[in-house]
This record gives structure tokens, sequence and C-alpha cells, in this order.
């Protein structure tokens, strides 16, 4: 109806078919609440997080988490896209 419509009558059946989704989106909302959740993280488990740094004459060593470590950053960086596509459109989640 709203394709072969023109000018007044196309803007009427325009208004009349938001509205008409609206109505049905309240009525949707009505029945069935959004389910919010009051838990921020899903995970009790502590993850050891500790790093120690030694400087010697003969460099620098790290052991533990470290960024220093290139084995910790390349496993961050080669699951970085896995865990940005897991956690995409949750914002608020752990990944």
């Amino acid at each position: 109806m709203v394709k072969k419509s023109e000018g007044i009558d196309k803007f009427i059946a325009k208004k009349a078919l938001i509205a008409t989704r609206k109505d049905q989106f309240d009525i949707k909302m009505a029945f069935k609440p959004v389910i919010q959740s009051n838990h921020k993280v899903r995970s009790t488990h502590d993850i050891p997080l500790d790093e120690e740094i030694s400087v010697t004459p003969q460099g620098v060593t790290a052991h533990g988490v470290s960024l220093l470590n290139p084995k910790v950053c390349s496993a961050i960086l080669c699951n970085y896209s896995q865990a940005v596509e897991s956690a995409y459109g949750r914002p608020e989640s752990d990944l």
C-alpha cells in the first residue's frame, strides 16, 4: 500500500505503519521484559598476573605474565581477534 500511494496518503500510511510497529514492540515488552544481569564478572577464579623483572648486565629478563615476555605478547595478539568477536555487542562482558 505504501509503495503505490503518493503524497499525503503515503505519509499517512507510513505514519500508521510506524505507530503499529511501536505498539507491537510495547506489547512484546509487556509480556517479555528485558533481562538485565547484575553480575559483571562471570568467573570467580583468580588469574595470577604476577611478574618478576630482573635487570642484569646481561639484559632484562621477565618471568610470569609480562609484556616484556614475547610469548605472552604473541598469545595476546593471536587470541585478540577471537576475543573481540566473542564479545561483540556485549561491552560489559569479561570476554
